[in-house]
């Protein structure tokens, strides 16, 4: 494991126990832990680069309850107090002092479902660049895009079971733009094309479903057509057809809504 990013994929490809061995002080350690999906608030601003905050996290409620916790000069008491007044905050300027530390900058606030394991580190640490030869990269070009792809899949199949919430992790051409924006100006251009290159495996995964009117369904007709050895009546392929393009319709226009609603500033209008 080389990047966060490879640790991820590893997590969302176990459905069980992950062990996870590490090195501490020049001694080799292992611990396991099981992927869970949970909600995480994520406040930004630009001295704090970007901070994620957990349900659950002892080490920040302790500091929560030894009163070392201030938004706009008030001190927090509780954990859902915090939660409260971040969400309250949500869209702009805020003052937020931990352990007598001043942070100001505009907030902005992301209640989202994680699913697997993120890594928190502590204190500054180096970067390193790995360089892969020729071979190894053409390889890892196919294996990592496979196992963003299954990852996806996984996504999907957890959007159906109700484990993420829908209107969270459902992106439409809005979102997609403020996201792509977001990435080429803080990240650059290298993660930009990586995120154009992953849009572009999802649309690839999304036109392959037996959706009527994208390629899924055709390759599903072709299929049935096989197995009963004439072609599907007209009449019947055109209701599918209309049936479809009407359901593309209404989706892509509750997508769009959905993008809107999601919109920091529109948010805040309706609170």
């Amino acid at each position: 494991v080389h990047t966060p990013y490879d640790l991820n994929r590893i997590i969302n490809k176990g459905d069980g126990e992950v062990v996870l061995g590490y090195r501490r002080n020049g001694e080799d350690k292992t611990t396991s832990f099981k992927p869970v999906v949970k909600d995480i608030y994520t406040i930004t601003s630009p001295d704090m680069k970007k901070r994620d905050v957990i349900p659950g996290n002892e080490e920040f409620e302790s500091l929560i309850a030894s009163g070392s916790v201030k938004i706009d000069g008030k001190l927090i008491s509780s954990y859902s107090e915090f939660r409260k007044e971040i969400e309250k905050a949500s869209g702009r300027d805020v003052q937020l002092d931990v352990e007598n530390r001043h942070i100001a900058g505009r907030a902005t606030v992301e209640r989202r479902p994680m699913m697997g394991a993120e890594l928190a580190f502590a204190g500054n640490f180096d970067m390193a660049f790995v360089q892969y030869g020729a071979a190894e990269s053409f390889a890892r070009s196919f294996t990592e895009a496979w196992d963003f792809l299954v990852m996806n899949i996984k996504g999907f199949g957890m959007l159906f079971r109700g484990k993420l919430d829908l209107q969270e992790n459902l992106s439409g051409p809005i979102r997609m733009v403020m996201i792509a924006g977001d990435v080429l100006y803080y990240r650059g251009v290298a993660d930009f094309i990586l995120l154009m290159a992953k849009i572009s495996i999802i649309l690839m995964f999304m036109n392959l479903l037996p959706i009527p009117a994208v390629d899924g369904s055709h390759i599903l007709f072709y299929l049935i057509e096989a197995v009963r050895g004439k072609p599907i009546n007209d009449a019947l392929m055109a209701r599918i057809m209309t049936f479809g393009i009407v359901f593309l319709i209404v989706l892509g226009v509750l997508v769009i809504i959905n993008d809107i609603s999601m919109i920091p500033a529109v948010q805040n209008l309706f609170r």
